[in-house]
C-alpha cells in the first residue's frame, strides 16, 4: 500500500489495521454464556470489552469525516464505565456492528485516498 498524502490517514490506518485484528482475535473461541460474567466483579465484563472496542471503531471513523454512529454509543461513548443494570448487546450483535464499520470505513478511506 502507498504511503497516504493526509497525516489523519497515517495515523488512523495503521490504528484501524490493529483495532481489526485484536477484534478478530477477541471474539475468537468466547461463548455469548460467558461474555457477561466479571472477574471477581471487579473488571468489565467481554461484552463491554468488545463493545467499547467497537465505539472506539466508530470513533476512529469520525475522525476522517464518517458520520455513521455507533448505534450502541450510549453504552460506550468515551469509555462510560460498565453499568450493572444497563441491558448489553450480544456478541454476535456486536460483532456485526463492528464488521459494518470496517466495510464502511474501507468503502470511505478508498474515497479519501482518490481525494488526496
Amino acid at each position: 500500500m502507498e504511503k497516504p498524502k493526509a497525516k489523519t490517514l497515517e495515523v488512523i490506518i495503521p490504528g484501524y489495521r490493529m483495532h481489526s485484528q485484536m477484534f478478530n482475535n477477541l471474539l475468537d473461541g468466547i461463548k455469548e454464556s460467558d461474555a457477561l460474567t466479571r472477574i471477581e466483579n471487579k473488571t468489565n465484563h467481554f461484552t463491554w470489552m468488545v463493545g467499547n472496542l467497537v465505539n472506539c471503531r466508530y470513533w476512529m471513523a469520525g475522525i476522517v469525516g464518517i458520520e455513521e454512529k455507533d448505534p450502541n454509543e450510549a453504552l460506550f461513548k468515551d469509555g462510560k464505565a460498565l453499568d450493572e443494570n444497563a441491558e448489553y448487546p450480544s456478541l454476535d450483535v456486536l460483532k456485526k456492528s463492528g464488521i459494518r464499520s470496517r466495510q464502511f470505513c474501507l468503502k470511505n478511506y478508498c474515497l479519501l485516498k482518490r481525494l488526496n
